[in-house]
């Protein structure tokens, strides 16, 4: 967070120390970063801090899923004066003929040169109309989120507006990730991935186990996946290009037309509505379908439907599967990524723009792809671009399974002994006791699901010490559910069966480990106990 709190401290301290009321001019703060760098953190935090610093301020968007997603969280009225589309603040000021103090302009990259309602050029510039009107505008960009021909809220014409119109200028840079477990790693891996550019992460992340990637080959698999995870618990969703149209009518039972479809040959092999329009004329939607988009994002619901870039843009889930559309396709021949406007059903693009279309393809998909923040799933339609992936994949498992020890069962006493307490384990001898207590006064616990949970070992060598006195117990063995986690969670290395008679007291509660595991939490190795219990449920 110190770049994060940095940039905050900076723009607070323009805040303070300036009037804004035009007397000594205009300034812009330009912010740049990737996804899941914390741009739209920041600039909540400046919101609520200006706001109570008695200066007029505004949040603006042009994502209208973001906007509202946001906006969603206060009351309806506080909303419409705290977060506002680009073009309508304009408008606004237009219209009254006054200025404002501040202005926070989020994925400011996304403003067009055609901006909604209208959809009509303007005379200037929504970049430097908004600048004109407002005495102190901050921008958050990132050029590579791009997706539209007439996005033109890029750094250099930000720049150079606010060059133009005299303004003093700040600039600032954010590049710690946290999004995808905090891995910027892995955005430069997609980078290299999807022809964005040549990076040095072209063999996989660091912290791999910190992020679930996986691609399949059957999308219905995924859905099914990712429907469990939210059931779960995991706010889950799935995605896809705008390689499909989207009806804009309701079937007459009140569904979602199931727009997203895909086939092997002749054969329908998978169907799926997008997420819902924000209204309907003819036919009442069904129950449980999501309001809006907006609304899609946050509602348990929207696991069953997919979204769009335009839905998703801005937000993140734990957990996002991703359906890589024809219109994106990787060619062997040329090993090189090939984009064909004419499969793409964003009439925004237009068909004229086939000579853009390739770097705005690359940015949508890279935004998709970096939703999730513990996990992705991925399908392409494409056969050849599904091997690619796989390849691209199994380079980075192969440099994985070389640099670590992958899961595998072993013994207690394997598990344990490392440098710390490799004295230890080598002169502590092995006894039979019935059962044994050991209390826990330093731990951490973590729900996993289904009342079972990890109980972290703060003091390995202690523990270790304590519970060789039943090393020759019997050892216990795990369930179906304990079975599938070790099988189906990365992060967990090794793993050893805990010996019967084992009890554990944490003073909240007592219970008996099932198995004791090491895994990876934020890129370091935590020695776990797996048990089971309805008391902390």
């Amino acid at each position: 967070m110190d770049q994060q709190l940095v940039v905050f401290d900076r723009v607070m301290q323009i805040v303070r120390d300036h009037q804004l009321d035009g007397t000594n001019g205009r300034y812009v703060v330009m912010i740049k970063g990737g996804p899941g760098t914390g741009k739209s953190v920041v600039g909540l935090n400046l919101l609520s801090k200006i706001l109570r610093e008695e200066k007029q301020c505004v949040y603006l968007a042009p994502n209208a899923a973001f906007k509202n997603c946001m906006a969603n969280k206060i009351d309806r009225e506080r909303a419409g004066r705290l977060f506002k589309h680009p073009y309508f603040y304009n408008r606004e000021l237009t219209e009254s003929q006054k200025s404002f103090q501040v202005a926070i302009v989020d994925e400011a990259h996304r403003i067009s040169s055609t901006p909604p309602p209208m959809q009509k050029k303007l005379e200037k510039s929504l970049v430097e109309c908004i600048i004109e009107k407002t005495y102190l505008t901050i921008f958050f960009t990132d050029d590579n989120q791009m997706i539209r021909p007439k996005d033109i809220g890029s750094y250099s014409h930000v720049k150079e507006t606010a060059q133009k119109l005299g303004c003093q200028i700040y600039e600032y840079e954010l590049d710690a990730q946290f999004r995808c477990t905090g891995s910027e790693g892995y955005l430069n891996w997609l980078d290299d991935v999807l022809g964005i550019r040549s990076t040095a992460n072209a063999s996989g992340w660091e912290n791999l186990d910190d992020l679930e990637f996986y691609i399949v080959d059957d999308p219905n698999v995924m859905k099914e996946h990712l429907i469990q995870l939210q059931a779960q618990g995991f706010d889950s969703r799935l995605l896809a290009g705008y390689a499909w149209p989207w009806s804009k009518t309701l079937q007459q039972n009140g569904q979602l037309m199931n727009d997203v479809k895909i086939y092997d040959g002749d054969t329908l092999t998978f169907e799926m509505p997008w997420n819902p329009q924000d209204s309907y004329k003819e036919t009442k939607r069904a129950r449980g379908i999501p309001t809006s988009g907006s609304d899609w994002a946050v509602n348990p619901e929207g696991v069953n439907q997919i979204g769009c870039i335009h839905t998703c843009q801005g937000l993140e889930f734990d957990y996002v599967g991703v359906i890589i559309g024809e219109e994106f396709r990787y060619n062997p021949k040329t090993e090189t990524w090939e984009a064909d406007v004419k499969k793409c059903h964003d009439k925004k693009i237009g068909s004229n723009s086939q000579t853009q279309f390739l770097r705005l393809a690359q940015n949508t998909y890279k935004t998709l792809l970096s939703r999730g923040m513990k996990g992705v799933f991925v399908y392409a339609v494409d056969k050849n671009t599904r091997e690619y992936l796989k390849r691209r994949l199994k380079v980075v498992k192969d440099i994985d399974k070389a640099r670590f020890y992958h899961k595998k069962l072993t013994s207690i006493r394997e598990l344990f002994v490392g440098e710390r307490i490799q004295i230890v384990a080598e002169e502590a001898p092995g006894y039979y006791s019935t059962d044994l207590v050991i209390p826990l006064h330093q731990y951490s616990l973590k729900p996993i699901s289904h009342g079972y949970y990890f109980c972290d070992i703060t003091d390995e060598q202690l523990f270790f010490e304590n519970i060789t006195q039943i090393l020759e117990n019997d050892e216990k063995e795990p369930d179906d559910f304990i079975k599938n986690m070790l099988k189906e969670t990365p992060q967990i290395r090794n793993y050893a069966k805990a010996p019967s008679g084992l009890i554990v007291d944490i003073d909240i509660l007592k219970f008996e480990p099932i198995v004791i595991v090491k895994r990876i939490v934020e890129g370091k190795e935590v020695t776990s106990m797996v048990f089971r219990t309805e008391v902390l449920n």
